[in-house]
Order: C-alpha cells, then structure tokens, then sequence
C-alpha cells in the first residue's frame, strides 16, 4: 500500500519509510542519524534532511530538497526531479528514466564526487563539487548556468552542453549531437568527441587549454565544426580533427 506522512516533523534519531506502493512525505528531518526511503512505486517529498546519510530508491523520485551531513544516494526505475542536493559527502545518483535538478552539490571540504547516470538524460541548473561523472547514453547532458568544481567533470551523452563561472576542466563525449562547453574562467579540455556533431570550446574570459578534440560528420554531412576560442591564450596542447571547418581564435572578447 501508499505511505503518506505529509506533516512536517523532527525525528531525534534515524528516520526509515517504506512501502509496496508510494511513499509520500512533507518536510522530515532526521536529527541525528540516517533517512532511508524504500518503495515499489514513487517517491514524493518536499524536503528530507539528515546528520547522516539520505539513500532514497523507488520507481520515482520526485522531491523538493535534500540536504544531509554525509552521502546521498538515488536511486529510481524511471525518472528524478529534485530541487537542491547538498551533501556533506558525495553524490550519487542513478535513474532508468531522466535526472533534472536545480542544484546539486557534494561538500568540497571532502571527496566531493557528484556521480549521476541517467539513460534518457541529465540536465541541471548548477554544479558543486571536487569531481563529477555525468552519464547518459540515450539522451543529453547539461549543466546550464554554473559548474564550480576543484577537479575534473567528465560528461557523456548523445550531446553535452557545459557553462561555468569559475575555472572549468573537463572531458567530453556526445554520441549524437554537439558539444558545447563555456566558461568565463580558464577553460582546460582535455578530451573532446562528438560522434556526429560539432564542437564549441570557449573561455570567454581567461585561458583555454585543449587537447584530443575530434568532430565526425554524420552520414547526411552535417557537423563536423570544431571552434576553439578564448579571451586570453589559446593553448592547442593536443590533436584537434574536424571532419568539416575549423575555427580557432585568441585574444578576441567571445561570446
């Protein structure tokens, strides 16, 4: 059956819900231990917090916030939306379906490892963290408005778009689409291949650094672009291959 416990609450200990069908919550804070949530069919909340960790599995997730003093772990069979993440530990997250949240954030003052795979698609608002793995074979990859990261972010997808506001480094893999990452800080690719796309790399307001870059044109002729741009320097640290044109600017102010 469904579990429903919309009233908001504070537990002095750890905090375990579960059931065969939904599980249903408000706000729930577990004050000094770990928040677990288990169930046949979805999950819905609107804030969960814990001291420790909070691992959540369910056929859906679809919640409000998550903050937790240690891990937080997702996992769901179809999709996740989610607001803020912030954990004093790492990130993990692994959906069937698609994975959207506004914010996700692993404390930098530890491993800081945000590692989300979604088959049909990852798109967040922002980014927080020491390193990230970002997967997802059937659909794109985006991180829209800011990734601040200590280390690297590895991305894949059928396309991968990246923005930041702060020193960004980076390796990249789209299967089926284009590559588009941005900063307006220093800029380090160290890996970047679209399959069938074209590839955008920009600091537009520092030092870009790039490295095995390669665009293929798909079988119709279309992709194959590869531009390279920043403010400061343009550093061409490896091989750069485009099927189609090549671009390549430095000094300029970009956009």
């Amino acid at each position: 059956g469904n579990l429903d416990a919309s009233a908001a609450g504070t537990v002095g200990g750890s905090i375990a819900l579960g059931a065969s069908a939904d599980v249903l919550f408000g706000t729930l804070t577990a004050a000094s231990g770990d928040f677990t949530v288990t169930a046949g069919n979805g999950i819905t909340f609107d804030r969960a917090q814990a001291s420790g960790a909070i691992r959540m599995n369910g056929a859906r997730i679809a919640g409000g916030d998550a903050s937790a003093g240690g891990l937080i772990a997702l996992t769901a069979g179809q999709d996740m939306t989610l607001g803020q993440i912030d954990a004093g530990g790492d990130v993990t997250a692994t959906a069937s379906g698609t994975f959207a949240a506004e914010q996700v954030s692993a404390s930098q003052s530890g491993t800081g490892l945000v590692d989300i795979a979604a088959v049909n698609g990852i798109s967040l608002r922002t980014l927080v963290g020491n390193s990230a793995r970002l997967a997802a074979s059937g659909g794109a990859v985006s991180v829209s408005v800011d990734i601040n990261m200590t280390d690297l972010v590895e991305a894949a997808g059928q396309s991968v778009l990246l923005r930041s506001t702060h020193d960004l480094a980076a390796t990249a893999n789209a299967s089926a689409g284009n590559i588009d990452i941005a900063t307006t800080d220093d800029l380090d690719v160290r890996s970047a291949a679209a399959a069938t796309g074209d590839i955008r790399l920009a600091s537009t307001g520092g030092v870009a650094t790039v490295a095995n870059v390669s665009a293929v044109a798909s079988s119709t002729g279309r992709g194959g672009n590869v531009d390279l741009a920043a403010d400061e320097n343009l550093n061409v640290a490896g091989p750069v291959t485009a099927a189609a044109n090549l671009a390549m600017r430095s000094g300029e102010r970009t956009t």
